[in-house]
């Protein structure tokens, strides 16, 4: 199949693999592949988180939280920081463009008409509305108001303290409502993990977990010298009660490096 040109970077849909401007491969893991081929089926149009879920297929394949990870996973190697290749469509989900192009669009075509049909409000309710604000900026909880702009797609992140360098931001990116897996304890296992590395090139892990419990995804996300670094991991474990994380793993998978 013909290579895809998507902003700066390269597809190759045969190998299901992207090439930034730096020369840098990424070979696709399930989901971002699922979620890419998606997108570009249907490029330049909206596409629901469902449809995304589904790819090809008429059942869900992959969890919500999978697609928003592999969203944002596509967004970083493409260097889409303003998600203007990856748009998200409020409302519905995302659209696909292979150039950058303005994208402070970003509603659903039913929302934007109803916008453009609603009556303007008077100027002096503009008035109020501003110093309504500006009273509760400086008495109310800031806060609060601090935490919105982060945006809903990522959960709180674990502070991993690492000795060998600087703290790790652990986001769990499944239901928390799991018997295989307590946060607390694989906060405390992936610290050990990378506790002999002296200076890891890491700064964030994204961990998820299968439908069926028994794969434990992770992505290590990392900038060395301005340029993105990502590493997907899989860890399965079929018991009933998995150690998806077992301290030979480090050696094994190189973490430090």
């Amino acid at each position: 199949m013909a290579m895809i040109e998507i902003g700066s970077c390269r597809y190759q849909p045969d190998q299901h693999s992207l090439t930034n401007s730096d020369g840098e491969r990424w070979e696709l893991p399930r989901a971002e592949q699922m979620v890419l081929s998606t997108l570009l089926a249907h490029q330049e149009h909206p596409v629901d988180k469902q449809q995304l879920r589904c790819g090809r297929y008429d059942t869900p394949q992959i969890s919500e939280s999978a697609v928003v990870r592999a969203v944002f996973q596509l967004r970083h190697f493409l260097g889409d920081d303003d998600h203007c290749l990856i748009q998200t469509i409020k409302g519905v989900g995302y659209r696909l463009s292979l150039v950058a192009t303005p994208c402070a669009q970003t509603e659903a075509p039913a929302a934007t008409q109803a916008r453009r049909l609603r009556p303007h409000p008077p100027r002096w309710l503009w008035g109020i509305a501003a110093l309504a604000l500006l009273l509760l900026l400086i008495h109310g909880p800031v806060r609060q108001w601090e935490r919105a702009l982060v945006g809903p797609e990522l959960p709180d992140p674990i502070e991993l303290n690492v000795p060998g360098g600087d703290n790790l931001a652990l986001y769990w990116l499944s239901p928390i409502s799991s018997h295989v897996i307590n946060l607390g304890q694989l906060a405390e296992r992936l610290t050990a993990l990378f506790a002999p590395c002296k200076n890891p090139p890491w700064q964030a892990v994204y961990a998820s977990l299968s439908s069926d419990q028994q794969v434990l995804n992770l992505t290590l996300y990392g900038r060395d010298d301005h340029h993105t670094r990502l590493r997907n991991l899989k860890i399965t474990d079929q018991r009933s009660s998995p150690d998806f994380l077992p301290l030979s793993w480090q050696t094994q998978e190189h973490l430090c490096d």
